[in-house]
């Protein structure tokens, strides 16, 4: 029995699968750029082949267009570092001197500016817009000055014809360079979207588990401090009172079950808050273990996302309360107005250390501020009030 494996290559540099064929185009736009360029500057040999100022030309371009093609390739592969400009002082002028020679030999002959305008690709890769442009124009200049002067007192050329030829070999030059570096800069910003897009999708990653942790804290948080607190209520009244302790234990069971539904419902996107009914729970919770409250005696009509952080606040703020304060009242007021719904959570026995912010307030802090609006918190130590207090914009 024969056995074939297939293997399939993997994409250069950990670039993804999707980007590889654009890196395929671009690769071959440059290389054909490169070949295109050989022909035409091979076809136009000063002297001709057979003479030695001829072969002198040919090892030049061989010796050119290989460096060219090699820093292409590197740039296709990995995000190009800005070549120094001293690199590439000796490539422009040799390459200037080229073409000026070019053009004492051919006075029409300015296509060997196209060796200057691969040295403008090479500097112009991974540099900013603004100043390869202006590297671009300068060595154009640079270029239509040599050549003018060349055409003007080397191969006895007047008049237009001197502008025409140094001209066309600046354009020459500063158009091939900058159109080329354009295919290598067209690959680098897909590369840079990419890794923003990559770098986008960690981020909202990250902050979906953290909203799915903040949400479970909320919910086990709260949960396991109100069975704790009714499981030992039910103990301490297991011999006084057997019918309350085995209500109490019932009522252990219910929030068992409930925690245990919106831990699911969060799971799968269903868990909404609503502050109407946390604070139903809220006075049922606080009556039962005994503290005095002081709670609105009607909830008005608010939208989903302000009853859903304020709801969250409340529910925050008498978690906290049966945590690390023991008060003997907890008042609970809200207020709508034109500008927006404020609430205030304040208890009478706060402990000396209650003033910092745990974590549970400190995300509801970030979210409310998310939402334009704010969380405040308000120590009174000499009266032992702590005071939450929360606003959302309308």
């Amino acid at each position: 029995m024969c056995c074939y494996v297939r293997l399939v290559p993997r994409p250069d540099h950990g670039e993804p699968a999707q980007l590889a064929p654009l890196r395929r185009y671009c690769r071959d736009i440059a290389l054909g750029s490169v070949a295109v360029v050989g022909v035409l500057l091979i076809s136009t040999i000063p002297g001709g082949l057979d003479s030695p100022v001829g072969t002198g030309f040919v090892l030049l371009l061989a010796a050119a267009l290989t460096l060219h093609t090699r820093r292409i390739l590197s740039a296709l592969r990995e995000p190009a570092q800005a070549q120094p400009l001293g690199v590439a002082v000796i490539p422009a002028l040799v390459a200037i001197a080229a073409t000026c020679v070019a053009v004492y030999f051919d006075e029409g002959n300015v296509l060997w500016s196209l060796l200057v305008g691969a040295v403008t690709t090479q500097v112009l890769i991974g540099r900013p817009v603004v100043e390869g442009r202006r590297l671009a124009v300068g060595i154009g200049m640079i270029t239509v000055l040599a050549v003018g002067g060349t055409a003007l007192f080397a191969a006895h050329l007047e008049g237009w014809a001197v502008v025409r030829l140094a001209l066309g070999a600046g354009a020459v030059a500063v158009v091939f360079g900058y159109a080329e570096s354009s295919n290598i800069r067209q690959w680098a910003l897909t590369l840079e979207l990419e890794r923003a897009r990559k770098a986008a999708g960690e981020l909202a990653t990250a902050r979906e588990r953290l909203r799915l942790a903040g949400d479970l804290h909320d919910i086990l948080g709260h949960a396991l401090e109100v069975v704790a607190l009714k499981s030992e209520l039910a103990t301490r009244l297991s011999t006084a009172d057997p019918r309350r302790s085995a209500a109490e234990m019932a009522e252990v069971h219910t929030l068992a079950r409930t925690a245990l539904r919106d831990v699911r419902d969060l799971v799968h996107g269903r868990r909404t808050t609503h502050l109407a009914a946390e604070l139903t729970s809220a006075k049922t919770l606080l009556s039962s273990a005994g503290i005095g409250c002081a709670f609105p005696a009607e909830t008005p009509e608010l939208d989903d996302r302000t009853s859903e952080l304020l709801g969250r606040v409340l529910r925050e703020a008498v978690t906290n309360l049966l945590r690390h304060a023991s008060p003997s009242a907890c008042t609970v007021l809200l207020n709508c107005d034109v500008d927006g719904t404020a609430l205030m959570v304040t208890n009478d026995g706060a402990a000396p250390m209650a003033r910092a912010e745990g974590t549970g307030l400190a995300r509801l802090s970030r979210r409310l501020e998310h939402a334009g609006g704010r969380l405040e918190t308000e120590m009174d130590s000499d009266e032992g009030v702590f005071a939450v207090r929360a606003r959302v914009p309308r």
